[in-house]
């Protein structure tokens, strides 16, 4: 996961935020879009054209529905004349004259009430082979040439099934639709004829018309019927050249016609009358490629156009969000610019409430951070400087009393073993304790020491002290950390014990101590802090004077002490080497005591800073 943020943050890193902006946009959002637009275009256009496909095929199926209703009637009627009893007698009967035949006719007008009874039915046939009979229109004698007819011969042989056919009325000389089948005796089977029923032109015309758009019936890819009143022979040419093409495609396909001048589309059907197990009929289904595609073209165009115009508001929208980024790159950089050139007056805000605004708002925080560091790093400088001259005016008045440290620490070691000699060892310790004194004092440096070696030092001079003041002051050094392994600026704890002596307790008579005491905390954030307090029972310090001299601490004013290194440099070192936050503080109270503390980060030995004061 590591390797590809890296691997993304090196691409980007390569080419301006505008660039990348707009690679992203097009890789990430642009190209998706776009395929996905034309996928879903394309699966909602292939539905609409189902969709469409299905209205038309129900408009087929509507209308084989109603050919299929108004088939059964006929079917019905050829039913009822079928197992008509006193038709058969008539017909079955043998008659001498034909005026015997015409008496028998009289019983047959109830056929005139079926005929009218019965819309669909244009007319119907009842061939027979009885030459006694007399011929009206619906009674017909077979003659040689109608029994040789391929219709007649599949009824005889097909034994009273029915099936349909398009064929020339024998009487009229017109083509009708016909249901055929032959018809037996209900007494002893035997043949009696053939039942034709020439279903009405007029009927199926109207059928098809109650659909949508033109369709037509077509058998034996003839086509027979049409909703269209006069269906000019091109058009019906048209139509059955569609047909025998459909015989090769998938069923229930929509196929693109000329059809008056203009594109079509075209439905084929095979229609199976339900009265009949046999069918040479289709049906067909004529739409204008206008009204076919209306539907889908109505959803479809204003889909796209939707998409089309997401596409290019998000693109627009990129370019000026791109423009917007640029401008504010461009005033954030111009400004660091004047901040590079040193010029850190720069205006507070940019306005916005955007990430630019909190860059700039660090920016400017910063600006101002630096300029008041620069002005801080200044004056300290100044203040080092100041300190470190001090100090070295300090080490100079020590030094003004000697030309050559070799000749002072030659001559109090004469001087020290004369008085072993003489038997004074008193005065050859002092001797032996103001040389290390003198030797630490002269050896320090701007660099840190160990602490244990500071407190050798104090020591050396309480040990002094003690000899000059005998047993009026005592003092005790507590440590409550490992001192071994701690260092600190030389020359810390010294002035604030020679101070105690200075200002304390030099008119004490007796009682007087000195407590030193050093310790470590641990604090729940930032680094181990090292307290240093000095406290003796000494005078104690006047509270204007002590006010005065806490706020001179705060401030940081460098005061001389005569006589030694003073407490306000030690503050001041502190301060300096430390940080600000460290320092001194000192409580006291008249005619008690002080205690002065010193307080900054503890460093080990391992840890040592080299720092010139």
């Amino acid at each position: 996961m590591a390797a590809k943020k890296n691997f993304f943050f090196k691409y980007f890193s390569k080419s301006p935020i505008k660039k990348s902006l707009q690679q992203l946009y097009t890789t990430i959002f642009f190209l998706p879009v776009l395929v996905i637009s034309f996928i879903f275009v394309g699966i909602l256009y292939n539905t609409l054209r189902n969709w469409e496909n299905q209205q038309v095929r129900n408009s087929l199926i509507q209308a084989e529905n109603s050919l299929n209703e108004m088939l059964s009637t006929i079917k019905l009627f050829s039913d009822r004349i079928y197992v008509n009893k006193p038709l058969q007698d008539v017909v079955l009967q043998e008659f001498a004259t034909s005026l015997d035949a015409y008496y028998a006719y009289t019983n047959l007008t109830f056929l005139d009430d079926y005929l009218q009874s019965y819309r669909e039915v244009a007319s119907f046939r009842l061939y027979t082979e009885n030459m006694t009979l007399l011929e009206n229109s619906y009674i017909v004698k077979t003659t040689e040439a109608i029994s040789r007819e391929f219709w007649y011969e599949k009824a005889v042989r097909t034994k009273g099934q029915v099936f349909w056919m398009y064929k020339t009325d024998t009487v009229t000389k017109k083509q009708y639709l016909s249901l055929i089948r032959s018809v037996y005796s209900l007494g002893d089977n035997s043949f009696i004829g053939v039942l034709v029923v020439n279903v009405s032109p007029d009927h199926i015309v109207r059928t098809l018309k109650n659909q949508f758009f033109e369709s037509a019936i077509a058998y034996e890819n003839q086509i027979i019927f049409s909703s269209e009143d006069n269906l000019s022979y091109a058009d019906s040419q048209t139509l059955r050249n569609e047909l025998v093409y459909q015989k090769n495609r998938k069923k229930d396909t929509i196929s693109t016609i000329y059809w008056k001048g203009s594109r079509s589309g075209v439905m084929t059907r095979q229609f199976t009358p339900k009265t009949s197990s046999i069918s040479d009929f289709t049906l067909l289904y004529v739409i204008p490629v206008k009204e076919l595609n209306r539907v889908t073209f109505h959803v479809l165009i204003p889909t796209a156009l939707i998409l089309i115009a997401i596409i290019f508001l998000s693109f627009f929208a990129i370019q000026i969000f791109n423009n917007y980024i640029n401008y504010r790159v461009k005033i954030v950089r111009d400004e660091i610019q004047n901040v590079v050139e040193n010029n850190f007056s720069i205006p507070k805000t940019i306005g916005g409430m955007d990430e630019f605004e909190q860059i700039y708002h660090s920016l400017y925080l910063m600006s101002e951070k630096v300029s008041t560091l620069i002005n801080q790093v200044y004056k300290h400088k100044l203040d080092r400087e100041q300190i470190a001259s001090r100090q070295n005016e300090i080490r100079y008045k020590m030094l003004a009393t000697q030309i050559n440290p070799h000749f002072l620490f030659n001559t109090l070691e004469t001087i020290r073993m004369k008085s072993l000699a003489s038997g004074d060892k008193e005065v050859a310790t002092m001797l032996k304790l103001l040389a290390a004194l003198l030797r630490y004092n002269l050896n320090v440096s701007g660099k840190t020491v160990p602490l244990y070696n500071e407190l050798d030092a104090v020591q050396n001079y309480l040990n002094i002290q003690r000899y000059r003041f005998g047993s009026r002051i005592t003092y005790d050094i507590i440590t409550m950390c490992d001192v071994q392994k701690i260092t600190i600026l030389p020359l810390l704890i010294q002035p604030l014990v020679e101070n105690s002596f200075s200002h304390g307790l030099e008119s004490t008579v007796s009682g007087g101590f000195i407590y030193i005491m050093i310790s470590e905390e641990e604090p729940e954030y930032g680094p181990t802090l090292l307290h240093v307090s000095v406290k003796d029972n000494g005078c104690g310090i006047p509270a204007d004077k002590l006010r005065d001299l806490n706020q001179a601490l705060k401030d940081q004013i460098v005061d001389e002490y005569e006589g030694s290194i003073g407490l306000m440099n030690v503050n001041s070192r502190i301060k300096l080497y430390y940080g600000n936050q460290f320092g001194m503080e000192i409580e006291s109270e008249e005619g008690k005591g002080t205690e002065v503390r010193l307080t900054f980060p503890l460093i080990g030995t391992d840890q040592v800073r080299n720092s010139r004061i």
